[in-house]
């Protein structure tokens, strides 16, 4: 299981969205990075600006230990996520919010991404639709880690995206801090009918 350093798949992602993302407009979470009980609109400038904060704070941890990870109980943890999608002829950068509801008694996860934006050639853009995580498991191949299938379909500045890939994530500092998950090598979306490569990441936290 990969540590995620500072040159993460995570810390790509964001990069990307970071350069590419100069507008005030949308964006609809309540409150920051790991639940404010303010309801305060964030800019899509703030989210992106948020996915990074959260991705170094968590970057910044050790992986949780092994026996932090607890095996009663639930949890939902919440923050961002996104994808960079090779279309041939540049990037296309998406950011959304996510949430990760964990059952750590039965070892799975459910959630999902949601409000979703996109870059594309600098111009910012809202997609509808939703990418849900499915088929979670907690402890895949030791007692810190988690993998989940990640699949949907987003419609937004003229493209149409089939998402179906699989990611492996780790629990994040002991006592816990959140989790970081990177997609797999080699996975692809649909992009207009076509396989494009893309690398999702998530960054959640309590």
């Amino acid at each position: 299981m990969a540590t995620w350093g500072r040159e993460s798949t995570c810390a790509g992602v964001v990069s990307l969205a970071l350069a590419g993302c100069s507008s005030s407009d949308g964006g609809s979470t309540e409150g920051g990075v790991g639940g404010s009980a303010a309801l305060v609109p964030l800019t899509n400038e703030q989210r992106v600006a948020e996915f990074a904060a959260a991705t170094s704070r968590l970057e910044s941890r050790f992986n949780s230990e092994f026996d932090e990870i607890p095996r009663n109980g639930s949890a939902t943890y919440s923050g961002f996520a996104g994808m960079v999608i090779d279309t041939g002829a540049g990037d296309l950068t998406l950011v959304g919010d996510a949430e990760m509801r964990l059952d750590f008694f039965r070892r799975e996860l459910a959630g999902e991404i949601t409000d979703v934006f996109g870059d594309q050639g600098g111009v910012l853009g809202d997609y509808t639709g939703q990418v849900s995580f499915t088929n979670g498991e907690l402890r895949a191949t030791r007692p810190n880690d988690l993998a989940f299938d990640y699949e949907g379909a987003l419609n937004g500045q003229g493209n149409t995206i089939l998402v179906d890939g699989s990611a492996t994530g780790v629990f994040k500092g002991t006592p816990i801090r959140g989790v970081l998950a990177n997609s797999d090598p080699g996975d692809t979306v649909t992009l207009n009918g076509a396989p494009a490569p893309v690398t999702m990441s998530v960054a959640v936290e309590p």
